[in-house]
């Protein structure tokens, strides 16, 4: 009977914790959203996988330094490394 109240507690307790970081990641993408909006953008919508994150942002042709702009956002905000940052720009 108690390994059953350990097995129990222990998916509950994975469960908890995949909730946390789904919330975490829910939390950062409106952060960064925000953030890349507050420095002029129209628009950001940011889409996050395993290993990199997508970034869609307004505009015709982003300079370099809209790009860095977006990449300093992204790093901080979801502890990724750079080249794992990619950004797509749309009319």
């Amino acid at each position: 009977m108690e390994s059953k109240n350990i097995f129990e507690y222990s998916y509950s307790s994975k469960k908890q914790e995949e909730i946390e970081k789904i919330n975490g990641i829910r939390n950062s993408i409106m952060i960064a959203e925000n953030l890349i909006k507050l420095k002029g953008f129209e628009e950001a919508v940011i889409l996050v996988n395993e290993n990199s994150v997508n970034v869609v942002v307004a505009g015709e042709n982003l300079t370099s330094v809209e790009i860095a702009q977006i990449q300093s956002v992204i790093v901080n905000e979801f502890a990724v490394a750079i080249e794992n940052v990619h950004i797509i720009n749309y009319d």
